[in-house]
């Protein structure tokens, strides 16, 4: 539970930071927007972990058809850790862009 606040807070300053970050910074506000963007899936994946894990049938459709569909279950950790990720990705690309 402590881990789902934790990634709540750090969602809350990514969203609240990013209009700030764009005007500060000279960034391309509609690049940053993109950006920030991929935290809402990193937020959504740590959340409903569970949910999204458990979920199989298709995927989105790609040029008119759709995917592979998934068959099997994914484990709600391997979800969760790579929604952490997702969460930190506008992170990394500030402190890269910056320095």
């Amino acid at each position: 539970m402590k881990r789902k606040i934790f990634a709540i807070i750090i969602f809350l300053v990514i969203f609240f930071s990013t209009p700030f970050i764009s005007s500060k910074f000279g960034f391309n506000s509609a690049a940053v927007e993109r950006i920030a963007g991929v935290a809402w899936i990193g937020i959504f994946c740590i959340l409903f972990s569970g949910i999204l894990g458990f979920y199989t049938g298709q995927t989105w459709p790609i040029v008119g058809h759709f995917g592979t569909p998934i068959d099997r279950p994914s484990p709600p950790g391997v979800v969760e850790f790579l929604g952490w990720i997702l969460l930190l990705v506008p992170i990394i690309i500030f402190l890269i862009a910056v320095v």
